[in-house]
């Protein structure tokens, strides 16, 4: 199987490069944290009518799918961050596209991914959940633009299970459009990258590389998400100057720094500082996790964790304080698919995977599962995007290989968290903004 690879392109005012690496997954999909919108049932509530009992469950459901998110989201860190080297990637994209694959397990298959994945609920929440998660983000919004859309492509005269298409359309909002990867793959292709693309306007191209499909390819799934917001204040352009920024070896660099002073979320616990900079509407914010220069990354995340940062972010409080953050854009891409089996979803890799909820033929496996994408931040705000797709293929169908080297190092971790729903849309780590 493939190692997983990264490939990454930098750019920055100024010509500097940026080099972000992906937050310790602690800061990962499904967290709930501060300022949880979803409306609860209170105890008086639970047997007063059958419509607000179905509210009840259906909020802890979208709960109990964050604190699952959230656990994925920690082991997918600890193996990808164990490598050294700039990583950005959007852990609620991963984990619906991953969670519309589940659908179409059974048996072992199943199994694993009901681990790997931190599933506790039966399956018809758990999709239910999801598909009200993608209701939620997709709620129109002053202030920001958030989109999640998913979406299915599927061999011509292949028989797919209708009841599976038939709960991705109505859960996940994933249509499926049929095209013919054993005639054209390459058009296929070009197909799928076109919608990818569209969607994410224009942030995430070639999301499957030449080759990624073939003839034996029969099924494509594919989630994209978009997000774009201006700071709730602004950073003034003209307070934007050359400062130093101290990287690793005691190293100091010039990089174009942003400044801003105001009333923002704040906590000061032991080595770390916790930033909280709202996004216009209150909605959604960038939450920056910065130790002090005093500790290595290496240590620093180690003490990362779901419950160690919710204790963190409880602690948050607003208080004037002096901003200063670089700016920079970059994008990335890799692999999951040797992640994904470190972390016990095997099966599924191999012409043993079972996929007969999808379809009835005895053959399918998934062949890769492809992420990538892009950040920018700058003194209006920032705009995020990326996407995940997962190849299932009958059992001919070779496995894709990309590989770049790269290295890089400290010094602060942050995410981009969507408020009413505490989940997080996107994570990384500020390394070395040259």
């Amino acid at each position: 199987m493939t190692a997983v690879n990264h490939v990454q392109t930098v750019s920055i005012k100024h010509q500097r490069y940026v080099h972000l690496q992906v937050v310790a997954m602690a800061l990962l999909t499904g967290w709930i944290l501060l300022n949880m919108t979803i409306p609860l049932a209170t105890p008086q509530s639970f047997s007063t009518s059958p419509n607000q009992e179905s509210e009840r469950n259906a909020n802890n459901d979208l709960k109990q799918l964050a604190q699952a998110n959230n656990q994925f989201g920690f082991d997918l860190y600890k193996e990808l961050g164990s490598q050294k080297g700039n990583l950005f990637y959007s852990p609620a994209s991963i984990s619906t596209a991953l969670s519309m694959l589940f659908r179409g397990t059974d048996g072992e298959t199943k199994q694993e991914m009901t681990g790997v994945l931190h599933i506790e609920m039966p399956d018809d929440r758990h999709h239910q959940a999801n598909g009200e998660l993608v209701q939620l983000l997709n709620t129109p919004s002053t202030g920001f633009e958030l989109k999640v859309a998913n979406r299915l492509w599927g061999q011509k005269d292949f028989v797919f299970m209708g009841d599976y298409l038939e709960d991705l359309q109505n859960q996940y909002q994933a249509p499926m459009g049929l095209v013919d990867f054993e005639s054209d793959a390459e058009a296929a292709r070009e197909q799928i990258n076109a919608w990818v693309l569209d969607t994410t306007k224009n942030r995430i191209q070639e999301l499957f590389p030449r080759g990624a499909l073939d003839d034996a390819t029969r099924l494509v799934l594919v989630n994209a998400i978009y997000f774009k917001a201006d700071w709730a204040t602004p950073f003034p352009k003209t307070a934007t100057k050359d400062e130093p920024f101290h990287v690793a070896n005691q190293q100091k660099i010039q990089v174009p720094m942003m400044n801003l002073e105001g009333k923002f979320g704040y906590a000061q616990i032991d080595d770390l500082q916790l930033l909280s900079l709202p996004y216009a509407g209150d909605e959604t914010s960038m939450i920056v996790l910065l130790p002090d220069e005093s500790i290595d990354m290496e240590t620093f995340e180690a003490k990362v964790n779901s419950e160690q940062v919710a204790k963190w972010l409880e602690q948050i409080r607003p208080k004037q304080t002096k901003v200063a953050l670089p700016k920079f854009t970059f994008d990335s891409e890799f692999v999951l698919t040797d992640t994904l089996q470190s972390l016990g979803m095997k099966r599924a890799f191999t012409d043993r995977a079972e996929l007969n909820r999808m379809s009835t033929h005895d053959s399918l496996y998934v062949s890769t599962v492809v992420h990538k994408a892009f950040i920018e931040v700058n003194e209006e705000g920032t705009e995020a995007a990326a996407a995940t797709g997962i190849v299932v293929g009958i059992t001919s169908a070779p496995v894709v290989e990309q590989a770049v080297e790269f290295r890089a190092d400290r010094p602060f971790l942050f995410m981009i968290r969507h408020n009413p729903s505490g989940l997080v849309l996107f994570a990384g780590r500020l390394d070395d903004p040259r």
